[in-house]
């Protein structure tokens, strides 16, 4: 497959090494002289030095007939421009990479269809994803991520003291973002309906939003396990940023230090 990375930094370097070793043909855009020379030297890639939001460095690595097109620089709108100029001369498909701060902005403004970007990715927004099944683990057992995050699958099992056993899940008025998706009781599984009476033993597993299916969970809880986490956060940066997405004031009673005040502002 025909492919080009614009970027070499750790992002860059890591997937370009990859792709290589996976047999594509490989062609890498970068900036830097001393950076794109060593990699040549040692990477089988052809490196071609310039930005990728020049048109005529994206002609020359074979922006019109690449297959696939990756912009992985660590600035969100080199990356913008640099997949919408590559998608425009003819990649089939492009990929941005993007930072919190602009994955926090597609909510109000679809940059994918206005760019004609196929797909974003944040390495911290997964990475902010992991540490968020770690820290809400005890709550309930988180068993996939999907979307990046943005959907969980989480198993529950009712115990004798659940304020759930004995009631329907049409009186539990569980919120709209998630769905009970499968019922074990014993060894007969199914799919529950909204008169299906819950009893001690159930296991339920639960797909929706992080937000939503948290509220959830605590319905299904015990009364002793009724009380939020206490979780401090150092470091707003963009982990830290994205990690705030995860949880809500059901879930965990959150403080965050930052250094920057600037920072401390604007997450306020």
């Amino acid at each position: 497959m025909k492919i080009i990375v614009c970027g070499l930094g750790e992002v860059g370097m890591h997937l370009s090494d990859l792709l290589v070793r996976e047999g594509h043909d490989l062609t890498v855009i970068e900036q830097d002289p001393a950076r794109g020379a060593g990699f040549e030297q040692n990477i089988d890639a052809r490196v071609v030095r310039g930005s990728g939001t020049n048109v005529a460095t994206l002609k020359n690595a074979g922006a019109d007939s690449a297959e696939v097109l990756l912009a992985l620089t660590s600035i969100d709108e080199v990356n913008l421009i640099t997949a919408s100029l590559a998608k425009a001369l003819g990649t089939k498909r492009v990929i941005a990479r993007n930072h919190s701060v602009l994955q926090h902005e597609q909510s109000l403004f679809d940059f994918a269809e206005h760019f004609g970007i196929d797909y974003f990715v944040s390495p911290e927004r997964l990475a902010a994803a992991a540490l968020a099944k770690e820290i809400r683990s005890p709550l309930a057992p988180i068993i996939d991520q999907f979307a990046r995050g943005t959907i969980e699958v989480v198993g529950v099992k009712l115990e004798e003291s659940s304020k759930a056993v004995g009631k329907t899940l049409m009186e539990l008025k569980l919120p709209s973002r998630m769905r009970v998706g499968i019922l074990q009781r014993g060894d007969d599984i199914s799919i529950p309906r909204a008169e299906t009476e819950l009893l001690a033993g159930d296991e339920l597993l639960l797909i929706g939003a992080p937000d939503a299916i948290t509220p959830a969970v605590l319905q299904f809880q015990s009364e002793a396990k009724e009380k939020r986490r206490r979780v401090v956060l150092y470091g707003a940066g963009d982990v830290g940023y994205g990690l705030l997405d995860y949880f809500s004031p059901h879930e965990v009673n959150l403080k965050v230090i930052e250094p920057d005040l600037a920072q401390c502002e604007e997450l306020s």
